[in-house]
């Protein structure tokens, strides 16, 4: 990976930063379940599989201590738990008490104080309330770094920008996920094609803030869309960017859809409706695009649309179009990908990482962010995003795992034992393409409240039209583990598990059991948890909440 050039990766930000609003002070209030399971294992991941030699440390407070100067998440979890020997970073000015910090191993303040929160630690060190041991295992952690990355400055070979841009496609084209499709797709270059959209000449294709990045090259649909079809009749703005009505812009979109067979819409979130430093007020999109694709669907013509934006938006506009493909955040070769999946040079073969729900409503912590300035409670507790949906059985519009295809697999079970489950898969369609075999573990008679599915492994295979494979996903350390409060450690529940495999967490097309041993304990008593046990995570009670917090 990136390491091995001498550059070290940064995971970031440790820990549990949801949220925008007042992120230099908020309280973070979560149970050490979903500590542990939710917000916790992707950076576990990290430095375990990762091995990454960099964390950086967020700004707010996690269960009433700044995470910078948190003894639990950055002594107990990540240097005890997880032997992390790697240089913890605070983020740009996320420093509030150097010395409790290094108490913490918290290693490098990010910008310098003028050398202010130094004589801090001097003070302490001689007055004996910092252990001059520590701050040298501090200092050799930084060295550490510096050293590591001298690599970076050797033997530097010039960099190959085309090479790398046509991997940005690759990804894209990997990602994109083809959400709607009554038969329009793919196109086959003989249709009369106009381009529609402001996002489609002058593409958004990364977020804002810390999260920006200089491109070395950005491709525009209107630079492309000649290489795969002459009859291309036009390009038109058709809306202002950041919200503004203009009837003008509609009228001249209007008449170049009526020339047309197919219009090829893009739309999606400015970058000013996404950006560090703020929280969206709604999931709605833009008036003056929904009004734009309802006058375009008026003409009769198919519309295929392409959407893009960095999260999540209330689709109900999309029922006027024929295609839908989602490109989210595409990056900067990412136009000409898309045009790559609209005329079918690749099969569309991204899944959805999230639920889209209907309604901001919906959404499992919807009664409880931002009703506090000071605190935010978890109180929906593991059962985030489809782990809250697929169990109390809400209706969403577009489930986890989903996505479409141009082309068909047929999938069949060769082994289930207990190092993993083998399929065997083959194109059976008229196109080749990649296919994403996803696994998920529940279990029924469970003692603990759970997810009845979660996602525990996924292999994505290519294959010629007729080719087969087959294809193993095996168990591993997290395959059945949770974190038990009663004993502070990963157990696992003994017992018949269920393991599934779905195009999505909804569509399921197998069912296996299987008997895996372990512990009985019960960590929790299902009266005081009532609503916990029934995912009903709406209606959390302070008591519940106090509860399960063991507070």
């Amino acid at each position: 990976g990136v390491q091995q050039s001498g550059v070290s990766a940064c995971a970031k930000h440790f820990a549990v930063n949801n949220q925008e609003f007042r992120r230099l002070v908020i309280d973070a209030v979560v149970d050490e379940r979903a500590l542990r399971e939710i917000y916790l294992q992707p950076f576990e991941i990290a430095v375990k599989q990762g091995n990454t030699k960099t964390i950086m440390s967020a700004y707010n407070k996690v269960n009433g201590q700044y995470a910078n100067e948190n003894e639990y998440i950055l002594n107990k979890v990540l240097r005890e738990d997880w032997n992390y020997e790697g240089l913890v970073v605070t983020d740009w000015g996320g420093n509030n008490d150097r010395v409790l910090a290094m108490k913490c191993n918290s290693d490098l303040e990010m910008p310098t104080t003028a050398s202010e929160t130094n004589y801090d630690v001097v003070r302490a060190v001689e007055s004996g309330e910092l252990d001059e041991a520590q701050l040298d295992k501090v200092v050799d952690r930084i060295l550490t770094i510096i050293f590591d990355t001298e690599k970076a400055f050797e033997n530097v070979e010039e960099v190959d920008f085309n090479a790398h841009h046509q991997l940005a496609r690759e990804v894209l084209e990997s990602a994109a996920v083809l959400l709607e499709n009554d038969g329009v797709l793919p196109l086959t270059g003989n249709e009369k094609v106009c381009i529609i959209g402001d996002f489609a000449d002058k593409p958004r294709i990364q977020g804002g803030g810390s999260s920006t990045v200089n491109p070395t090259s950005i491709d525009r649909t209107t630079d492309f869309i000649s290489q795969h079809t002459i009859n291309y009749v036009g390009y038109e703005q058709g809306f202002k960017r950041y919200g503004k009505k203009s009837s003008k812009l509609v009228k001249k979109a209007v008449e170049l859809a009526n020339k047309s067979d197919v219009i090829l819409l893009y739309l999606g979130l400015d970058e000013v409706s996404e950006v560090e430093g703020i929280d969206r007020k709604d999931l709605k999109f833009p008036e003056n695009q929904i009004t734009l694709i309802e006058e375009l669907k008026k003409t009769g013509k198919k519309i295929v649309l392409i959407l893009t934006s960095g999260s999540t938006i209330e689709l109900d506009f999309i029922e006027n179009a024929n295609a839908v493909i989602h490109g989210y955040l595409p990056g900067q070769a990412g136009m000409s990908g898309l045009l790559n999946l609209v005329y079918g040079k690749v099969n569309p073969s991204g899944r959805l990482s999230e639920s889209i729900a209907y309604r901001l409503e919906d959404y499992p912590a919807t009664p409880y962010f931002l009703k506090d300035d000071n605190i935010a409670e978890y109180r929906e507790s593991i059962f985030v995003g489809y782990r809250y949906f697929n169990t109390r059985g809400v209706k969403v519009r577009y489930p986890f795992g989903y996505g479409l295809s141009y082309t068909k697999f047929s999938k069949e079970v060769v082994k289930l034992d207990d190092t993993g489950i083998t399929v065997r898969i083959k194109n059976i369609g008229k196109h080749p393409g990649k296919d994403v075999i996803q696994m998920y573990i529940g279990k029924k008679d469970s003692d603990i409240f759970r997810a009845s599915k979660e996602l525990k492994g996924f292999v994505k295979v290519h294959l010629e039209v007729d080719e087969e494979k087959e294809v193993k996903i095996p168990f591993d350390d997290y395959s059945f583990r949770y974190f038990d409060i009663s004993t502070s450690k990963f157990e696992v529940e003994g017992g018949d598990y269920q393991i599934y495999l779905g195009n999505s967490v909804e569509d399921i097309y197998y069912e296996g059991s299987l008997i895996v041993e372990g512990s009985n304990i019960k960590p929790y008593e299902l009266d005081q948890l009532v609503n916990y046990f029934k995912a009903d995570v709406h209606n959390i009670t302070d008591l519940e909440f106090s509860e399960l917090l063991r507070r």
